[in-house]
């Protein structure tokens, strides 16, 4: 069974990142069944490096870096569009992959 989780997080969720990402390995590392894992992320390319260091105790990652800028308020239609092709980005990583389940966090 593979399992991808997807990560949306750009410029201003890095410091919210952390905590997920910590908790996220927690919860896979107690699951006790037998499956291969992969985590994805997507954010901007300015926050790719510090992205890679944060999620290095997964031990298959893809961070998926795209050329764009937060623009609008959060919480607002412009926003909202955005996260939401940041999403698609993340879920078609995930069935290149061949993913049987994906968790979006």
């Amino acid at each position: 069974m593979k399992i991808a989780t997807v990560i949306v997080a750009t410029k201003s969720y890095l410091d919210p990142l952390e905590v997920c990402l910590r908790r996220t390995r927690t919860a896979i590392e107690h699951e006790k069944a037998d499956f291969d894992h992969r985590l994805i992320v997507v954010t901007d390319k300015a926050s790719k490096k510090k992205v890679d260091v944060l999620a290095s105790n997964f031990e298959s990652r893809e961070i998926i870096a795209i050329d764009m800028e937060e623009s609008g308020e959060h919480y607002k239609k412009d926003r909202q569009i955005l996260i939401a092709s940041l999403q698609s980005t993340g879920f078609d990583a995930a069935r290149r992959w061949g993913c049987d389940f994906l968790w979006s966090v």
